[in-house]
């Protein structure tokens, strides 16, 4: 936007090349949401320990097979039956998993949980606001980790009475955070920020 503008409405960009929308127009009423935001490349440091907290913009860089932020939980995302989150990593090294999510009992099978490939890293198996977690081990080389979201694709308006919400669903995802080395301090992706 420019300094000339005085209201603008800039929101949903998914086009092939997609754009930073930048706010320069600081006296306009200007909305912006749902944009693909700046690629942010974190340091070695920051890949330690990490959060990513999935409330809007920041987390669509590493996420396929969602639907867009929701504020319920405090900011979340549903993923569909076989999302996938790709996050960096550092290689050779054991994290901790940790998961925060929104379990409904329509998304629950026998192999409900999160993968990496064909290896079940924590199984999704209990209904409800849940921090699961499990132990993964990245390779040599590794620098990115792909996690498969597998859960029973639902329906709201097949399962909920009144609902016109016709979208397949898997589970509500409102937090992600990896951890290698406890008493170090945790980054933030989303507030770019350590605790």
């Amino acid at each position: 936007t420019g300094a000339k503008t005085k209201q603008a409405l800039v929101c949903g960009n998914m086009s092939d090349s997609p754009f930073t929308v930048i706010n320069k127009a600081p006296e306009a009423r200007v909305t912006i949401s749902g944009n693909v935001s700046e690629r942010f490349v974190p340091d070695k440091g920051e890949l330690v320990n990490y959060t990513l907290d999935f409330t809007g913009d920041v987390e669509t860089q590493y996420i396929n097979g969602f639907q867009t932020a929701e504020k319920r939980f405090g900011g979340m995302r549903w993923s569909g039956e076989n999302a996938k989150v790709d996050l960096p990593v550092l290689p050779d090294t054991e994290y901790t998993l940790y998961a925060y999510v929104y379990v409904p009992k329509w998304a629950i099978s026998e192999t409900s949980g999160i993968y990496s490939g064909e290896t079940l890293i924590i199984p999704v198996n209990q209904e409800g606001n849940k921090t699961l977690s499990g132990k993964v081990k990245t390779g040599k080389n590794q620098k990115t980790l792909r996690l498969d979201i597998k859960v029973k694709g639902w329906k709201p308006m097949d399962n909920m009475e009144g609902s016109t919400d016709y979208r397949t669903l898997g589970i509500g995802l409102m937090q992600l955070r990896l951890e290698s080395k406890k008493g170090a301090g945790t980054f933030n992706f989303n507030t770019r920020k350590t605790n």
